[in-house]
């Protein structure tokens, strides 16, 4: 799987497919307003079925969805918050098909 700002490309049986970010895939999660600067989004894990939200401001979803990366329009969510964003996986899945990040080892060591 390799992510990039519009979604990620999945190999399946040998060929490619391009896959949208989770947060604008319909039937994946819901977009509701959570007050007049905020937005809430919600979903199960992809992986797991584990229910999942985040609360953004409503102006970086926007960016988000006009095809900025989530680390520039939500520098205030952690990386397992924009990653449900981007293919809406959760950390504890994340870690079992991909293993820990080593910016996340470097910092339980701290």
């Amino acid at each position: 799987m390799r992510s990039f700002a519009g979604g990620f490309f999945l190999l399946i049986g040998g060929t490619v497919e391009l896959i949208g970010k989770y947060a604008f895939r319909p039937g994946c999660c819901t977009v509701s307003d959570h007050d007049d600067e905020n937005v809430e989004v919600k979903g199960p894990c992809y992986s797991c079925g584990q229910p999942l939200f985040v609360i953004v401001k409503k102006a970086d979803f926007e960016r988000f969805r006009k095809g900025n990366f989530a680390s520039e329009c939500f520098p205030y969510l952690n990386a397992g918050q924009r990653e449900f964003l981007i293919s809406g996986i959760c950390d504890t899945c994340w870690d079992e098909m991909f293993g820990e990040d080593e910016d996340d080892e470097d910092e339980d060591n701290s």
